[in-house]
């Protein structure tokens, strides 16, 4: 019996880091530094940025960001692969 075996070739991961400061109890500054590059900084909704942090980290990260991020005032980052993906759903384009 034979076996041929196929080579599968997975595309590279995306590592990077989110930076966040919380403005106010509803906005936050963010930009995302990966891969040698990194976004200008945008104030976005607090909300909208824990929700595209949520689905894009593990869940053990996302919970050191939130509580980092818990306070005005307070700046918190995330290291975290397929932050490209993240940098989208933030609206977020490396220049």
């Amino acid at each position: 019996m034979r076996t041929d075996l196929k080579t599968c070739t997975l595309p590279p991961m995306n590592h990077g880091t989110l930076h966040a400061k919380r403005i106010n109890h509803n906005m936050s500054e963010v930009f995302v530094k990966g891969n040698g590059k990194r976004t200008p900084a945008k104030t976005i909704g607090t909300t909208e940025l824990l929700l595209a942090a949520a689905r894009h980290s593990p869940a053990h990260s996302f919970d050191t960001f939130y509580a980092a991020l818990a306070q005005v005032g307070s700046y918190a980052s995330l290291t975290s692969e397929g932050i490209d993906a993240m940098a989208a759903d933030l609206g977020l384009s490396y220049a």
